[in-house]
């Protein structure tokens, strides 16, 4: 299923997928392995993840970074207990003492909005993938509108 570049095209723009769920519930019907599933969002995490510019000093944030999956959707960590800043470091911080801010580096979110694209191809082709494996014809997921964030 070609997606249309037109949609990409801002960085401001939010992608609605429609048909997710029943492309997950089709190929779990026809027996379809849930780590088949989860290979298709890993691989579209990982582009996320390489494309993550995030500042170092230490190295400790950038080595928290990890990428959790299942079938449906992929997410991707950054901190834990050794890494208690990693939030403070994306959204920033505020210190209501001294009144003082410090900005974000919207690491995570600057990945996300520059490979949003490629992610939506790897994701489509892959399940398109595993429809044809499983002989189950097209997949019933396709993009439906796009709105601009603010």
């Amino acid at each position: 299923m070609p997606i249309p570049e037109l949609v990409y095209s801002d960085p401001n723009v939010r992608v609605y997928v429609r048909g997710l769920r029943e492309t997950v519930r089709a190929l779990e019907q026809a027996g379809a392995s849930a780590q088949d599933m989860k290979s298709v969002f890993e691989r579209a995490g990982t582009v996320v993840l390489r494309a993550t510019k995030v500042p170092e000093r230490t190295g400790k944030l950038a080595r928290s970074l990890r990428i959790t999956k299942s079938k449906n959707r992929s997410s991707i960590r950054a901190g834990g207990a050794r890494v208690p800043y990693a939030s403070a470091n994306h959204f920033g911080r505020y210190f209501p003492t001294t009144g003082t801010r410090l900005e974000g580096t919207f690491f995570l979110r600057n990945a996300i909005r520059a490979k949003r694209g490629q992610v939506l191809h790897i994701i489509v082709d892959g399940l398109e993938k595993l429809f044809k494996k499983y002989d189950l014809g097209k997949p019933p997921i396709r993009i439906t509108g796009y709105t601009p964030q603010r």
